[in-house]
């Protein structure tokens, strides 16, 4: 067991990772998304959402964090999203922030996904432009909302792999030297 001053070590291999990563960005090349939607939901799927995000204060208070966001993608498992509200009541999901707020040098390094705490996302529609997700901006959605909404995008598979080894890398990191 490390001792208190030490991280644990990464549950996955960070080389794994970056070549499923790498991989991933090869086949996704400029179709981020499936050109029709099927009904139902799934993980990565994007959800318009007027909304902030929960947080805990310093203090203990709870307040919430404004962002500039009308969109949000899901985290939560596929098979999560399909059981019922009764078993699984609520989803994980990150607001997509606009790409414009940033540097370009920053665009850059999400766009290679060489940032662990982010998830650099293409533009989905004549109306969005390129967006990402910050990992560290986890709120809940209630699944009976979910339910009465329909998606706005899908991610293709390569981009769900892209995605899914983001979400591992960031949640089994060893250490902040990638942070």
């Amino acid at each position: 067991m490390p001792a208190t001053n030490e991280r644990w070590p990464p549950v996955y291999d960070e080389n794994d990772l970056e070549g499923a990563i790498a991989s991933a960005l090869r086949q996704i090349g400029k179709t981020f998304f499936e050109p029709t939607l099927l009904d139902g939901w799934c993980q990565g799927d994007i959800v318009g959402l007027a909304g902030a995000v929960p947080i805990v204060g310093p203090n203990g208070e709870v307040s919430v964090l404004d962002v500039p966001s009308s969109y949000w993608l899901l985290l939560g498992n596929s098979c999560d999203l399909d059981r019922s509200l009764d078993e699984v009541a609520w989803a994980p999901a990150i607001p997509l922030l606009p790409c414009s707020l940033l540097s370009p040098q920053r665009i850059a390094t999400m766009q290679s996904y060489q940032t662990v705490r982010t998830f650099f996302v293409q533009s989905w529609g004549a109306e969005t432009g390129d967006a990402y997700g910050d990992f560290t901006l986890m709120a809940s959605v209630s699944r009976q909302w979910l339910l009465q909404q329909k998606p706005v995008a899908r991610l293709r598979q390569a981009s769900w792999t892209l995605l899914n080894a983001c979400l591992v890398r960031y949640l089994a990191r060893s250490d902040g030297r990638n942070d």
